[in-house]
């Protein structure tokens, strides 16, 4: 299962490049791409200043697609092969060019596609892991009339929402308040809730292309 983002973090994979010839190639066939575009190294996004990975649409997302790539290759050189693939949330770019329903330079351009459309729907916001059932997270945003929603029922006692800032920051305390755990995620966007709907043409407009 491929991760999505919020998953990364500084100087990721940068020994196993060092170490692994099949890493090192790997990351060298797409940094290949990259340069062709103009796009910004993977070394640049995750190895150095690495500010505007969380923070940045763009940046955190092509890392993230490229750290999923170099391991699967990676994996895939010690003769391991998966029977099936899937990705979480944005993963799944990545697990569609696992499985080679499209190749990488594709999934990259899907991307930038992506990315492109959040940002021009300009949707402020993020995500919060909540400690509790989704049922019981949504009452509690409901009783204190926030504009909550939520994007991920990760496990029956962990919940991912969305909102806007403000009603992040209160409902953050709001939860721990209520002895509930409650974690800011590293994401730049309310990701997988309603919210999103602005960003959505750009994506179906590449993705028929795609096709």
């Amino acid at each position: 299962c491929f991760p999505g983002q919020g998953s990364q973090y500084p100087g990721m994979l940068k020994l196993l490049v060092e170490q692994s010839p099949a890493a090192r190639q790997a990351l060298d066939e797409v940094e290949a791409i990259l340069d062709r575009y103009g796009y910004q190294s993977f070394s640049d996004l995750a190895w150095g200043d690495s500010a505007a990975m969380g923070k940045q649409v763009w940046p955190t997302q092509l890392a993230m697609l490229i750290a999923n790539w170099v391991m699967f290759r990676t994996v895939q050189s010690v003769g391991i092969v998966p029977d099936a693939v899937l990705g979480h949330s944005f993963g799944e770019y990545s697990a569609l060019a696992a499985s080679g329903a499209i190749d990488i330079e594709t999934a990259i351009a899907l991307t930038r596609a992506r990315c492109d459309g959040i940002a021009a729907a300009r949707v402020q916001g993020g995500l919060l892991a909540a400690g509790g059932s989704a049922q019981r997270v949504a009452e509690l945003a409901q009783q204190a009339g926030l504009a909550i929603h939520v994007a991920n029922f990760n496990t029956p006692d962990q919940t991912v929402v969305g909102g806007a800032p403000e009603d992040l920051a209160r409902f953050e305390s709001l939860l721990k308040g209520a002895g509930i755990g409650a974690k800011l995620l590293a994401v730049p966007a309310p990701f997988h809730t309603p919210l999103m709907a602005p960003a959505g043409k750009p994506l179906e407009r590449a993705l028929a292309e795609a096709q």
